[in-house]
């Protein structure tokens, strides 16, 4: 591979799972002469892509194809691991969206656009699956233009379908009669994006093909419209058609306006020069951790990264030691000895870098945007089934965490517990089963105890005396107080009415703290009481027997009986789930969140989909994603954010608090 930044042609290759993103992927590698079938199996080449016959993670192929240089980047298609679909269009210059004319448009597929819309980037629409009985690209095209854009016009497109299809023919170069539907329907397109040539094209002037083919070339960079590619990977058909297409009418690194970063400390914003003289700039997209070491990938932005260089990462301000740079082709690598802007490349045995890092030259103050993660919505308690392996479980934790941010892990303040987070139950199924297999750590898992909260409605007035006689010094305290509720957050509010120096002020600082672990621990339930006035207003003590302890005692035990009787309540956290599905489905998903307790908020229309908004209790939805995707057969996607506290109903705290006090023995 040349370095050259013109001749680079950067691609992510994404969109619904089963779509065929990965035999595409091998078909475009057999006719580089880089694989001898199809499938491969070069780009799906962890065990556990393996196992599960699908991809996990982006991998990566690089090849040079009519003295153009292509990275591919093959996505997972799977919601679950949308991470890796994130972080290679971050990387490239043009997507192909991938559609299969069994499918059609789903959710996915709606996602991979909006992200691309969102990014400005270059899209090819590729069909796929023509080759299935009772399938119609003409009903494809329809359904493409529809959902995701008027402006996706046929270029390539099929000759027969099913077990008749045979041929692949672009309609601006094959002039038969049948195409011509297509073709008048490009040109149209095309015309549209220039005044003057949409002037002269209305005037019945002829348009050049030339002409046609550069304003198409503009078009396609600007966003302006999108290329149909009809293709059958498992067939050979339509792999040189697309190629040639990427080749002529994707942009290079060279051709896309300039990524935007901000100066280290600053709000000032900052582009580089694409030059290979221009100061190096490039930032991590995705990371690979296992036992012998981490691999980087890297799309280098700016100016020309070398082999045995050092490069500061900009977010961290930390120095790294680059040894080899690697070109990559699945799972193999082979030693490069430079790279320039634009191009992506793979460096191992670095120790600091995330991804999202952006890297410079030594004294390099430029940071790159982050691309934007969804938050996991889904969670286990995770607990080492072997005690030695509780240090160790952290560190590869952090590890998984690096290569894939809709991973994480945490320890509950309140609960204790380990929680690690995901997209899915089989997103987090398959991070644990990587932690086993790549780290030698085993964990069991269970469902997270929810953070209720107690608190109390109304108000009452105690006095508790606590004396202790068992030979020596006794114990002896006496207390009243009055409880009522206090504003929403503010925990514990007390209030010191002592008149006369009936209690001393040491001894009143000891009702305080007595109250207050009290309240950390929980009466009902066991967990924090919350928002709670207490005053106190008299006591008694004994020349003696009075102390510290004494206090803290009495004051703990007055608000234990007053709280009892201040008509207690659990608190349950709230969630605002908004939940998007295919219009079809927006009655049973209604009617499920009503189930669980959901209050609707709202609904707000995208296309054919529909996206519901509520409020619901986190204990209602901590195994959502897979009643989701069972109501919608997997076209359903949700995210959560934390809202509120709210009361838990009667019937529900009274099961509540009787497993807790059941698990107390």
């Amino acid at each position: 591979m040349t370095n050259d930044t013109t001749s680079i042609r950067n691609l992510a290759i994404v969109g619904h799972g089963g779509s065929g993103k990965t035999t595409l992927s091998e078909a475009m590698l057999l006719e580089a002469g880089l694989a001898t079938r199809v499938p491969a199996g070069i780009m799906d080449y962890h065990e556990d892509e393996k196992e599960r016959g699908n991809s996990i993670d982006a991998s990566i192929a690089q090849f040079s194809w009519n003295d153009s240089n292509y990275t591919i980047i093959d996505a997972p298609g799977y919601q679950e691991f949308v991470q890796g679909s994130i972080g290679a269009l971050s990387a490239v210059e043009t997507a192909l969206i991938l559609v299969s004319a069994t499918d059609g448009i789903t959710v996915n597929s709606r996602r991979m656009w909006n992200i691309c819309e969102k990014n400005g980037q270059a899209r090819i629409i590729v069909v796929t699956k023509l080759d299935a009985d009772n399938v119609s690209f003409e009903n494809t095209v329809a359904q493409i233009q529809e959902q995701l854009s008027e402006q996706c016009k046929p270029l390539v497109v099929p000759s027969g379908s099913g077990s008749q299809l045979n041929e692949v023919h672009n309609v601006v170069d094959n002039r038969n009669e049948e195409y011509a539907d297509h073709r008048k329907s490009l040109v149209e397109a095309i015309v549209e994006t220039d005044d003057d040539m949409m002037e002269k094209y209305l005037e019945g002037e002829d348009i050049p093909t030339e002409s046609l083919r550069a304003q198409f070339k503009k078009g396609i960079h600007a966003g302006q419209i999108y290329p149909i590619v009809a293709v059958c990977p498992s067939k050979s058909l339509g792999i040189k058609e697309l190629l040639q297409v990427i080749t002529n009418l994707a942009p290079s690194p060279q051709d896309v306006t300039p990524k935007k970063g901000k100066v280290r400390g600053t709000d000032e914003e900052k582009t580089m020069e694409r030059s290979p003289d221009a100061p190096f700039t490039g930032q991590v997209f995705k990371v690979f951790n296992d036992p012998f070491g981490r691999i980087c990938y890297i799309k280098v932005i700016s100016g020309t990264l070398s082999s045995s260089s050092t490069v500061t990462i900009a977010n961290s301000e930390k120095t790294e030691k680059i040894g080899n740079l690697l070109t990559t082709v699945g799972k193999d690598h082979k030693n490069k000895e430079k790279a320039v802007a634009g191009e992506i490349i793979a460096v191992s045995k670095v120790e600091n870098m995330k991804v999202g890092d952006t890297l410079c030259e030594e004294k390099g103050d430029l940071i790159y945007p982050v691309p934007e993660y969804p938050k996991p919505m889904v969670q286990y308690a995770a607990q080492p089934l072997s005690r030695g392996d509780e240090q160790k479980i952290y560190s590869s934790l952090a590890k998984l965490n690096e290569e894939d941010p809709t991973f994480q892990a945490h320890r509950h303040e309140e609960t204790s517990e380990l929680i690690v987070s995901g997209m899915s139950t089989l997103h987090l199924d398959v991070m644990l089963g990587r932690l086993k297999s790549r780290f030698k750590v085993e964990c069991s898992t269970k469902t997270p105890r929810i953070p209720y909260r107690e608190t109390l409605t109304s108000s009452t007035e105690t006095r508790y005396r606590h004396k202790k006689q068992s030979g020596g010094s006794g114990q002896y305290a006496e207390v009243a107080i009055k409880l009522e509720p206090a504003e929403r957050g503010k925990g514990l509010d007390f209030v010191n009415k002592i008149v006369g120096g009936v209690v001393p002020g040491p001894y009143i600082v000891s009702c305080e703290k007595g109250i207050d672990i009290t309240m950390k621990r929980g009466i009902l339930a066991g967990y924090p009481v919350i928002d709670a006035k207490v005053t106190l207003y008299d006591g008694k003590t004994h020349d003696v027997d009075s102390s510290d302890a004494a206090f803290q005692v009495a004051a703990s035990k007055a608000f234990q009986e007053a709280f009892l009787e201040a008509k207690p309540v659990l608190l349950e956290p709230l969630y605002k789930i908004s939940v998007t599905v295919p219009t079809q489905f927006m009655g049973d998903i209604m009617g499920d969140l009503n189930t669980r307790r959901g209050r609707i908020q709202g609904t707000e229309a995208e296309g054919n989909c529909q996206t519901i908004i509520a409020s619901v209790p986190l204990s209602e939805i901590m195994t959502y994603s897979t009643e989701l995707k069972a109501i919608t057969g997997g076209e359903g996607t949700y995210t959560s954010e934390f809202l509120s506290y709210d009361a838990v109903p009667s019937h529900v705290q009274d099961k509540i608090v009787a497993q807790a006090k059941k698990e107390e023995g």
